[in-house]
């Protein structure tokens, strides 16, 4: 039994490790209606797919609509194993990534969160003006950006925007500095659309309704 535990260590040590960076996790339920939940963690190289799409290792709603991808360049995209310490890594030697989201299309929503956290070495820094730009919208303010340990040269990010409205679909850019690639070990996309006050007045009176019927 000893030897079998030994063993498991030493496996556990020596086999890779991809780093999750989930650092700041939305304030919503990532699984209720009219949210999304998109996740990269490029642990497979994907860099063979057709028109460069990058599928997340994990998404929610799991299936439906078009787009769920990250949209590299499929010239100058590649993936390393490991890189800096890192394991699972995209990279793009020069310009922009595009990410098309499908989304919760309801009219009564009155608002959209969308929330981006990545990770990223400064082999292939994020633009510091405008590193995640919403389509027809404008740039996500930043919220944090910081080094991951220290000297390790992997930077964690978070920036976030709200629109007043909830479209099916947003297209999302991110940009390295200028003429620059891209070095990722991580994206996570949520999205969250707000009920308009009056539906949000309908369902407390519903809700008080069926205390009373109680």
């Amino acid at each position: 039994m000893k030897q079998a535990i030994c063993a498991f260590f030493v496996v556990a040590l020596i086999a890779p490790i991809a780093m999750a960076d989930d650092l700041n996790p939305p304030s919503w339920d990532r699984f209720e209606e009219c949210t999304t939940y998109w996740n990269w963690q490029f642990t497979e190289d994907q860099s063979e797919n057709a028109y460069g799409y990058w599928y997340p290792d994990e998404r929610y709603p799991p299936e439906g609509g078009l787009g769920g991808y990250i949209l590299a360049n499929s010239t100058q995209d590649g993936w390393f194993e490991e890189y800096a310490g890192r394991y699972g890594i995209f990279t793009q030697t020069f310009g922009s990534i595009e990410i098309p989201l499908p989304n919760c299309d309801n009219p009564e929503m009155d608002e959209k969160t969308i929330r981006v956290q990545a990770t990223w070495h400064t082999s292939g820094p994020f633009d510091d003006e405008c590193p995640v730009y919403l389509g027809g919208e404008g740039c996500f303010e930043e919220l944090e950006r910081y080094e991951l340990g220290t000297m390790t040269g992997w930077y964690y990010g978070l920036y976030e925007i709200t629109i007043d409205y909830c479209p099916d679909m947003e297209w999302i850019y991110i940009y390295p500095e200028t003429d620059m690639g891209l070095v990722l070990d991580q994206i996570i996309i949520d999205t969250h659309c707000i009920p308009e006050p009056a539906s949000l007045s309908l369902l407390a009176l519903g809700g008080l309704a069926l205390l009373r019927r109680r």
